[in-house]
């Protein structure tokens, strides 16, 4: 540490100056004669250590101590100076009144030079552990703050899971952030639309929304004045009001760039989902129209052969066919219902592997499996 800094009080010129001269060859010392002055020092400098002469301090009994340590910011150790006629009920109100120690002002100057350093020593190791202290405090602080954050998240996207539209899942974010402190802009773009939502408004103003388009290209995290958007592939997150401390900036920083691809792959489920309830019920309106017309064609050409072999029947009587020609024709329309008969075969077996494959399908429901949460909404209008 530097040189010890320290405030002589006492209303004896001459014992006063003398003093400081002895120390000042070591210590970097001032000193002072009355009780106002002295406080006004404390109050405007840091000093290590005070010399009180203890007659000063009993004129005012003993207050003039709570006054020098009220007005120090620091941990500020008092040395009463005593004379001798002082007995011992005198330095225990010393003691009482805030005292760290006595010195008898006639002591010897090498006794006191070295009560000095140890001070100065003591001093440098509270200093010491005080900086350990803090700095541990402050890890603790930063880990718990990342601990709640990432915690926060979490419940996050366990949340989003029971989302399934894109309104009810932009609301769910938003009031998630909300409930940290954290107000929003949410963008969540698909292929065929894009959503916007605003924690405070519900309704994203024209500004809002161009900001968006002006930010969407500038990479994934882009800060701003107090705001810092988060850009995915399918969702953009503005964030309105960024903590001012550093520390716990960063903090959020980290987490929502963490969560943002998180709800990316939401986003992405979600779509593959409304994907597949479409492509279910689009085999459905198929088969549903295909088995019908099968059906009709069936008995159509069922029809068209009873006619056909009723007519070669009766052509077999008027035409003047021999055995062997009967015969060939006979076989010709008997094959050709053979095969009739494995076209309609195959054509069932595919309309039920279509079946199977359409029942494999999950039977998934894009409605919403849950009631929104309510949102607390600001009633007070804001631009961006």
């Amino acid at each position: 540490m530097d040189d010890l800094k320290i405030l002589i009080l006492d209303s004896d010129t001459s014992y006063r100056n003398n003093l400081k001269s002895v120390l000042d060859d070591e210590f970097n010392v001032e000193t002072s004669g009355c009780s106002e002055s002295a406080i006004n020092l404390v109050s405007a400098t840091s000093y290590h250590i005070i010399l009180l002469d203890i007659s000063l301090a009993n004129k005012s009994d003993f207050k003039l101590v709570s006054q020098l340590k009220l007005q120090s910011q620091d941990l500020l150790p008092i040395l009463f100076m005593t004379s001798t006629e002082y007995d011992a009920e005198s330095v225990i109100s010393c003691f009482e009144a805030g005292a760290s120690s006595y010195i008898k002002k006639t002591c010897d100057t090498t006794e006191l030079k070295y009560k000095l350093r140890s001070i100065k020593s003591y001093i440098t190791e509270i200093n010491a552990t005080k900086a350990q202290s803090d700095e541990l405090e402050s890890i603790v602080s930063i880990t718990m703050h990342q601990a709640n954050s990432y915690g926060w998240a979490l419940d996050l996207i366990t949340s989003v899971i029971q989302c399934r539209d894109f309104e009810t899942l932009a609301k769910k974010i938003a009031a998630s952030f909300q409930s940290i402190g954290i107000q929003t802009c949410i963008e969540i773009s698909t292929p065929n639309d894009s959503l916007f939502y605003d924690s405070s408004t519900k309704i994203a103003s024209p500004i809002i929304i161009e900001m968006f388009e002006l930010l969407r290209n500038k990479g994934r995290i882009y800060s701003f004045n107090q705001r810092t958007i988060f850009n995915d592939k399918y969702i953009s997150i503005l964030v309105k009001n960024m903590p001012n401390d550093e520390t716990l900036s960063s903090i959020y920083i980290d987490s929502f760039a963490k969560l943002i691809p998180a709800l990316t792959s939401r986003i992405q489920n979600m779509l593959d989902k409304h994907k597949i309830v479409e492509t279910r019920t689009q085999l459905v309106d198929i088969l549903t129209q295909l088995e019908p017309a099968i059906i009709q064609v069936q008995q159509e050409k069922q029809q068209l052969l009873d006619k056909m072999i009723a007519e070669v029947g009766v052509s077999f009587h008027t035409l003047d066919f021999n055995d062997a020609q009967e015969a060939f024709i006979a076989h010709i329309l008997q094959e050709q219902l053979l095969k009739q008969g494995q076209i309609d075969m195959t054509i069932h077996s595919i309309i039920s592997k279509i079946e199977k494959v359409m029942n494999g399908l999950p039977n998934i429901s894009i409605e919403n499996e849950e009631t929104a949460q309510t949102v607390e909404v600001d009633n007070s209008v804001e631009l961006f």
